[in-house]
């Protein structure tokens, strides 16, 4: 089972990192991590919990119970990832309109230094697949769970237990 998630884990970065460096071009790459990383900062900074707190207000109400007795992390899982991606969606569409006013620039100019341009977007597909997995993770720690056996197999993978370290420190 531990070797299962971590071949998984395994599998998921190479083919991550071979499909984006086959398929994709080194600007739309880098943008593409730019925007996620600066999404990421942007919800941390901000710490915009309103919506959480919205969900859970909303919840409470539908069901008639006291918000005490929610579980907190669900639903600041949902708030993170609709915030996540409203922002990260606002951010692709910022960054595909300034590269194509400055594609049109350069788009004469002859590229040069390929092979650095696919090790670089073999880096940033690196990164990406890394916070791909530590959001998933996180969405996995957040559903609550009362099975202990499965925890403790998860748990025992190294591979996991690193990706949820990291996870914590990207997503407070």
């Amino acid at each position: 089972m531990i070797l299962l998630i971590d071949i998984t884990i395994l599998l998921f970065i190479i083919g991550f990192m071979i499909s984006k460096t086959l398929n994709n071009a080194h600007i739309s790459e880098y943008l593409k991590l730019i925007c996620i990383i600066s999404s990421l900062i942007v919800i941390n900074i901000f710490n915009i919990d309103f919506l959480k707190i919205y969900i859970i207000k909303l919840t409470a109400n539908s069901f008639e119970i006291n918000p005490n007795q929610i579980h907190h992390d669900f639903f600041y899982m949902i708030s993170f990832l609709i915030q996540f991606f409203s922002i990260f969606y606002i951010l692709t569409i910022i960054t595909k309109y300034i590269k194509n006013k400055l594609s049109y620039q350069y788009s004469k100019k002859e590229i040069k230094y390929q092979s650095i341009h696919r090790v670089l977007i073999i880096v940033s597909s690196f990164i990406r697949s890394i916070i791909f997995l530590c959001i998933i993770v996180f969405i996995l720690e957040s559903f609550p769970f009362d099975i202990n056996q499965i925890d403790n197999d998860i748990d025992s993978s190294k591979t996991y237990n690193l990706i949820s370290r990291i996870s914590s420190l990207i997503i407070k």
